[in-house]
């Protein structure tokens, strides 16, 4: 086995290309879009090269084809403001063989030792934590869009290697019969009758102003995660851009506290309905393609990927506020059946319970691991910052 560093076209299309040869078979698998993955390692893409750096490779067999990928990277800032130096490794894929995952696990471990780098957390992104993050442990069916997937084998791989399990996340899904409406009418009356409260669907004509109010209770609600890093209404404005055509504005709920931008609660098409006709490649015809799925054979699922909640406004009924802004639209839309909530995780038992009291029901689990490069620390499970 032969491990290459990708730094030309050749290894760029086998490192994209390698997961048709891991799921050519899976019926459930649907490939990420070459464009979303390639951007993740483009420097003027992604502004995380700003602060940090990242590393690819490809794996070949004795018959130089490709049979495993992995990445590596550092954000460089978040470690500014933590005691422990964390790197992390993420888009593994490989075949069903021990000894080629740990040859990529290794690449990535050294990489990181020789950059200081005192533990690796992963599979994680290059990013923010709504794509591309955590091990598919339980569910293995309807992958979402940036969601990652991956054959239960993998999970083998990352315990053998010592890899421990660092915070798990959720996704729960809730169906308009299903959604226990009436136990929460009476808490959302109550906060829509309060003059002071409102709850406003994005306006695309406003897009700077709702960037603007995205960022302020992102950055203040997001603050005490490990790791953290602030975002600016240039990359909002800029995801935005790149998701307008599975965002429907009424989906998106903002909540104000006497004008001042108190929550959000994001919800987006469920893409992949759409993209597992284009098996990943955007083309011309493709493109052709997504726009008839798109606007005459639209969706049912919606998919909630960010809520959020300015921490001194939490526990007044904002949240029952937007998730009853969002169903209630969810009525309007006959077409629109499931709706489906991503990335919570087991460190937040408020949402959990939440989630529960609406008549969720948990239909995905990924983990993130976290494996120690150094003696000198002591592993522990994730949790907040007070």
């Amino acid at each position: 086995m032969k491990l290459i560093q990708v730094r030309n076209k050749v290894t760029e299309r086998d490192f994209l290309d390698l997961p048709g040869i891991i799921y050519k078979n899976d019926t459930q698998w649907v490939s990420h879009l070459d464009r979303d993955v390639k951007m993740v390692f483009n420097r003027e893409s992604n502004g995380y090269f700003k602060h940090g750096e990242a590393i690819r490779w490809v794996l070949y067999n004795e018959q130089k084809k490709p049979i495993g990928r992995v990445a590596a990277f550092i954000d460089h800032e978040a470690n500014i403001r933590t005691e422990t130096k964390a790197g992390g490794m993420g888009f593994f894929e490989c075949i069903n063989d021990k000894d080629a995952a740990f040859k990529l696990f290794d690449a990535c471990r050294e990489w990181l030792r020789k950059k200081d780098i005192q533990v690796m957390d992963g599979p994680v992104n290059f990013g923010e934590r709504d794509r591309f993050w955590g091990l598919m442990i339980e569910g293995f069916k309807n992958p979402s869009y940036l969601e990652n997937y991956n054959p239960p084998y993998y999970l083998d791989f990352f315990k053998a290697y010592g890899f421990q399990k660092f915070f798990e996340q959720t996704t729960s899904e809730v169906t308009k019969s299903g959604f226990k409406y009436e136990r929460f009418k009476r808490i959302a009356d109550r906060v829509n009758a309060n003059p002071d409260v409102q709850f406003k669907s994005l306006n695309m004509e406003q897009a700077d102003i709702f960037a603007e109010d995205f960022c302020a209770i992102y950055n203040e609600a997001w603050g005490r995660h490990e790791n953290f890093n602030p975002l600016s209404s240039a990359a909002v404005k800029g995801i935005m851009h790149q998701m307008r055509h599975v965002v429907i504005p009424e989906f998106v709920c903002f909540a104000y506290v006497k004008n001042e931008p108190a929550g959000f609660f994001v919800n987006i098409l469920e893409a992949n309905e759409i993209f597992k006709h284009l098996n990943g490649k955007l083309h011309w015809l493709n493109k052709l393609r997504f726009l008839f799925y798109r606007y005459f054979q639209k969706p049912t699922r919606l998919k909630g990927i960010v809520f959020g909640v300015k921490p001194h406004f939490q526990n007044q009924g904002i949240e029952t506020g937007m998730i009853m802004h969002i169903y209630e639209e969810m009525l309007k839309n006959p077409g629109v059946e499931n709706l489906e909530l991503a990335w919570v995780g087991d460190f937040n038992p408020k949402m959990q319970s939440l989630l529960q009291a609406l008549g969720c029901r948990t239909i995905k689990v990924h983990a993130t691991f976290r494996k120690l490069l150094s003696s000198d620390i002591e592993f522990k499970r994730y949790q907040l910052k007070k």
